[in-house]
């Protein structure tokens, strides 16, 4: 995936769903007093999750149209406090996908402050308009800094099903699903076992995504 290299035993901790994943996360890594930036607009659970946690959310706004984002805001957000940043990408509620010119920018500053990322790729395979979904984590050095969640609930149109996953470094992977069993015990086995079979589905499957997609643009 994403030409990471993942232990599948020590990196991933399956839950209920991405936000139950994103949930996990948050509270696997955040202390009260915790800064956590994340941008405006953001879908409305990622706030909730840092608060309950005891972080405080920095919001760094994306500037319209086109819903870019500005190095200097970013930067500007970070301080001695900050432990991790949110990214969403492709982007709930704006449908942004990030280039890899504001990935870098992202990793930068998660380098340079020490911080973690924490990642919402559920929409990863339905991009339009040529755009390419990266995945934070690719970067170089930002692998070991970088906690992927995500789900099936969209690429298969499954989301009662509630299977998701957290993809982490292994000491935050062990924190997830410590939590994860603490919340929910365990995410439904059947779906589980379904899930290896939808995960296998070929590349036609994904790319029809997109001509379905786009076809239901060009209806409204």
């Amino acid at each position: 995936m994403h030409d990471l290299d993942v232990n599948p035993l020590t990196d991933i901790a399956i839950c209920c769903g991405q936000t139950e994943a994103f949930a996990a996360a948050i509270f696997a890594v955040i202390d009260p007093g915790d800064e956590v930036v994340l941008f405006d607009p953001s879908y409305e659970t990622y706030e909730r999750c840092i608060t309950m946690a005891g972080g405080v959310p920095v919001y760094v706004a994306l500037d319209p149209p086109q819903w870019t984002l500005c190095p200097g805001k970013l930067l500007k957000s970070f301080t001695g406090r900050t432990k991790a940043i949110i990214l969403n990408s492709p982007h709930n509620p704006t449908g942004k996908v990030f280039s890899k010119e504001e990935l870098e920018v992202i990793a930068e500053a998660c380098c340079r402050w020490d911080c973690l990322a924490i990642t919402d790729e559920v929409y990863e395979h339905i991009t339009f308009d040529d755009k390419k979904h990266i995945s934070l984590a690719s970067l170089p050095g930002m692998q070991k800094r970088t906690i992927i969640t995500s789900s099936l609930s969209k690429t298969l149109s499954v989301t009662g099903w509630r299977i998701g996953w957290a993809i982490a470094p292994a000491f935050a992977a062990s924190a997830i699903r410590n939590i994860h069993v603490k919340i929910t015990d365990s995410a439904p086995a059947a779906f589980q076992e379904a899930a290896l079979t939808a995960l296998t589905s070929p590349p036609e499957y994904f790319e029809g995504l997109k001509k379905v997609g786009s076809l239901d643009r060009a209806m409204f």
